[in-house]
């Protein structure tokens, strides 16, 4: 992995200038923790300037510092071999890096596997949340931006914030998916953080398949019902939400993604917040078939939290 800039090419032109200190200086001589801050993964889909807003909104309301990550993925052996301007061609994708990266944000710059370096940043500054860019609904930049997004969220313990183009911040209208883990709580009360003082919150629960035949059906749905309703008020009750939002909550069947996705579309969200599963080979396959599909589908931003670590 490297982590500083290379130095200029002999007998480069002026357009090279003296290289930027973030990447003269050694990781080590940074700030190596940011508890409880953000870190933003700059240059992953065409939301990248859009998860810079937002976890710019996330820090200041939170009062936790903020660090962008950029990842510079090692260029083919062979390119290596053969290209007479290699160390030119190295220093001016790292220079577009830095000239494309939010300016009032920290840059740090660092080579290897995009997901990995990300995973590897986030737990090694203390961070709270990863923010990073998902392109808009056409095939290649939605792809890509939500390809990357899974790739870090199977490799880190940190909830990512998947920002679509358009994102802005405070949100008016945010959805909550949960089914009352850690996880999911966890993806509520970091949510609220970027809600508007008039925020409209919606919270979805799904019903699980349950096999309820014979007389007694009734009364156990009855018995459900009756939970949900209070770990709704519970879930409520721990959001540090303004006292003029409006909080609404949905108890409904079907396929969850399917449901979470119409509930955000018909109430106009900014934001679906849920929780993931852990990491194991069951866990990635609940990952992939509930927080995925909604990362896949939705028309918003979407905020993905694992379970603590």
């Amino acid at each position: 992995m490297t982590e500083s800039m290379p130095p200029a090419p002999s007998g480069a032109s002026p357009m090279y200038g003296p290289w930027p200190t973030v990447f003269t200086s050694s990781i080590r001589h940074m700030r190596t923790k940011i508890d409880g801050g953000v870190l933003v993964a700059s240059h992953y889909g065409d939301g990248a300037d859009a998860a810079a807003r937002l976890a710019s909104v996330f820090a200041a309301r939170r009062h936790v510092p903020i660090e962008a990550l950029a990842v510079v993925e090692p260029i083919a052996a062979d390119l290596v071999t053969y290209s007479p301007n290699f160390v030119a061609l190295e220093a001016e994708r790292r220079r577009w890096l830095y000239d494309s990266a939010p300016r009032d944000i920290p840059l740090v710059i660092q080579e290897g596997d995009p997901a990995d370096r990300i995973a590897a940043r986030a737990n090694a500054i203390g961070a709270t949340l990863i923010a990073m860019g998902i392109g808009h609904h056409d095939v290649v930049n939605r792809l890509l931006g939500v390809e990357a997004t899974i790739a870090v969220l199977h490799r880190a313990s940190v909830p990512v914030l998947a920002a679509q183009p358009r994102a802005v911040a405070p949100m008016r209208s945010i959805v909550i998916a949960t089914d009352f883990s850690l996880a999911a709580q966890r993806a509520a009360q970091l949510a609220v953080a970027l809600a508007a003082d008039d925020v409209a919150v919606h919270i979805v629960h799904v019903w699980p398949r349950m096999d309820l035949d014979g007389a007694n059906a009734p009364v156990w749905r009855h018995v459900y019902r009756a939970g949900v309703q209070a770990q709704f008020d519970r879930l409520i009750q721990s959001l540090d939400l303004p006292s003029t939002a409006s909080i609404s909550t949905h108890l409904e069947r079907g396929a969850p993604q399917r449901v979470i996705r119409s509930i955000a579309t018909t109430h106009h969200a900014d934001l679906i917040a849920l929780g993931s599963h852990g990491k194991g080979f069951v866990d990635r396959l609940m990952l992939g078939s509930v927080a995925e599909a909604v990362l896949r589908a939705a028309d918003c931003s979407v905020l993905i939290a694992p379970p603590a670590a």
